[in-house]
């Protein structure tokens, strides 16, 4: 895919390492998406604590966090 088209979306791990007497999250994953609405319905579709943590990387370097991708969804789904 050519960077002009792929949409990644980013999320922290539900994972987590013991550090002495803290958790520390193992890493941020992510995965890389043909179009916006696929990338925008993945999003949306993990478990409560890794969707809190949701980044959605655009195309032309921008970056949208929860909310905006909540209202992106939201568009979508009066579309349908």
């Amino acid at each position: 895919m050519s960077n002009m088209n792929v949409w990644v979306v980013t999320w922290q791990s539900s994972a987590y390492a013991p550090i002495g007497n803290q958790k520390i999250p193992l890493r941020r994953e992510q995965k890389m998406f043909g179009s916006e609405k696929k990338a925008v319905n993945f999003a949306m579709s993990l478990d409560e604590t890794c969707h809190m943590t949701v980044q959605l990387h655009l195309p032309f370097g921008q970056i949208a966090e929860l909310p905006s991708i909540e209202q992106i969804y939201a568009e979508y789904q009066k579309g349908v």
